[in-house]
């Protein structure tokens, strides 16, 4: 039984235009029940935040920090 809605919206990239979107996208799902979370490069998860509280800060795709990019698992109730 699925208790609530999780869907992490990442941006295709990590433009201001494209960051605004998803937080356009987050709102309309969060007003309709959903728990969004935005996945955003640095300094952009930084300013995001201010709009929408569960922003989390991931590596860019080329980056080889080793930062996991969130799994299926992520995203099961716990």
């Amino acid at each position: 039984m699925l208790h609530h809605r999780r869907i992490l919206i990442f941006p295709a990239s990590n433009t201001l235009s494209h960051v605004a979107q998803a937080l356009a996208i987050a709102e309309r799902l969060e007003s309709q029940g959903m728990e969004c979370h935005l996945a955003l490069a640095g300094v952009r998860a930084a300013w995001a935040s201010q709009f929408h509280p569960r922003c989390h800060e991931i590596s860019e795709l080329w980056e080889l920090s080793g930062m996991p990019f969130p799994c299926p698992r992520w995203f099961s109730d716990r």
